[in-house]
């Protein structure tokens, strides 16, 4: 099966949305090259099914140099009202509400309603939408983005981490219950599994 690899340069200031259809499965990823583009310029990808009306960020902070934006995307035909949720160590704060247009896309600076260190997101809507989180720091030097899960659950699985080489990774949980969640993880290294925080 042939492999096809698409540039997607676009004009400054401006935000798109990249919809990609076809008849058959497929894998599909977009890989971010540094140096290529203003810095910053990172985006994940969604299938048609990634759509929802429910949407949980576990990662996010607003203070000490990083940015969080929360942005949305409206692929139907009929306008999202989003109502965003922030989660704190201080508990939940009331995010903003917007109407989407139909084909239309959004972003939230997180700052702009709370300061914290940890932080995490809840998107509702009374349509499908797509949402993802972006982190940049460094004065827009480094970043990351996220696509958003659908539903909480018991168990993740997180394939990618490197903890050498000047290299961080940090595993982020939120909890949008109502009850305690009892936190157990494990890390799979090439030298087999070792046990992790209990939290």
């Amino acid at each position: 099966m042939p492999v096809r690899a698409f540039a997607c340069l676009k004009r400054p200031g401006a935000r798109i949305i990249v919809l990609v259809l076809t008849l058959f499965l497929f894998l599909a990823a977009m890989p971010i090259f540094p140096g290529v583009g203003k810095p910053g310029e990172i985006m994940t990808l969604a299938a048609e099914g990634d759509k929802a009306t429910t949407w949980y960020l576990a990662e996010g902070c607003t203070v000490g140099g990083f940015e969080t934006w929360i942005t949305a995307a409206n692929p139907g035909t009929s306008p999202a009202e989003l109502s965003l949720t922030f989660l704190t160590e201080a508990g939940s704060k009331p995010g903003p509400q917007h109407t989407l247009g139909p084909g239309q896309r959004v972003s939230f600076n997180a700052a702009s309603y709370v300061l914290s260190s940890d932080l995490a997101t809840v998107v509702n809507s009374n349509v499908p939408v797509v949402v993802e989180r972006s982190c940049y720091w460094g004065g827009r030097t480094g970043g990351h983005c996220s696509l958003g899960a659908t539903a909480p659950e018991k168990n993740w699985y997180l394939a990618e981490g490197c903890t050498v080489g000047g290299f961080e990774t940090w595993i982020t949980a939120a909890n949008p219950g109502t009850s305690p969640a009892e936190l157990s993880l494990t890390f799979l290294t090439e030298a087999g599994s070792k046990p992790g925080p209990q939290h």
